[in-house]
C-alpha cells in the first residue's frame, strides 16, 4: 500500500529527468506522460538548480550519520517546495543526492515573487539548517524540447558561479560573462 506514492513519485521524477535530458521523443509522448501525472506543462519554462554547498563534504568529513543528514536535506527540499507553492509558483521537480532541480513555469507568480522567495529560502537554509545553496538559473525556453539547454545553463551557472564568486549565491547563466 505504501509503494504507490513512491511509484508515483518515481514516475514524476523520471518524466522530469527525461525532459531535462532531452529524452522525450515527441510532443505526443510528453502530452501522454504529463497527463498520466496529472500535469499540463506549459511551454515557457526555466531550469533552476538549488545545489547544497558542501553536502557531500559534510557527510564524509564530519562522519555525520548519513540518515541524520538525509533527514535534514529532505526537510530543506520540502521547505523549498512549500515556499514556492505558497508564492503561487508552478513547478516540476526532481532530486539528485545533493541538489534539487526545478522546472518553473514562467508566469506572473514566478516573475513577481522569484527574487524575494529565493532570498527567503537561502536565508532559511542557513539560519535553520546551517547549509547554503548555490543556485543556478538557466535561460527561459519556449519549447519543452529546449529544456536541456536551460538545464545545462543552470548546471554551468552553479559550477562557474561557485568557482568564481564562492558558495551560497544565486547565479543566472545570462549574467555570467561567458
Amino acid at each position: 500500500h505504501d509503494a504507490l506514492p513512491i511509484f508515483e513519485k518515481d514516475l514524476k521524477q523520471e518524466l522530469i529527468l527525461d525532459i531535462l535530458t532531452g529524452n522525450i521523443k515527441s510532443q505526443e509522448e510528453l502530452s501522454i506522460r504529463s497527463k498520466l501525472n496529472g500535469w499540463k506543462i506549459k511551454e515557457d519554462v526555466t531550469a533552476v538548480i538549488f545545489d547544497l554547498d558542501e553536502y557531500k563534504k559534510k557527510t564524509v568529513d564530519l562522519k555525520e550519520s548519513s540518515g541524520e543528514i538525509e533527514v535534514i536535506k529532505e526537510k530543506m527540499f520540502r521547505n523549498l517546495k512549500n515556499d514556492f507553492l505558497n508564492a503561487g509558483m508552478t513547478f516540476y521537480t526532481c532530486q539528485n543526492s545533493d541538489s534539487i532541480i526545478f522546472l518553473f513555469e514562467i508566469d506572473n507568480s514566478y516573475l513577481c515573487n522569484r527574487d524575494a522567495v529565493f532570498k527567503k529560502v537561502m536565508q532559511e537554509a542557513t539560519e535553520k539548517y546551517g547549509f547554503t545553496y548555490t543556485v543556478g538559473i538557466g535561460r527561459t525556453v519556449n519549447n519543452i524540447s529546449d529544456v536541456p539547454i536551460s538545464y545545462t545553463e543552470a548546471k554551468e551557472a552553479v559550477k562557474i558561479g561557485r568557482s568564481m564568486l564562492g558558495l551560497g549565491m544565486i547565479h543566472e547563466y545570462k549574467d555570467l560573462e561567458l
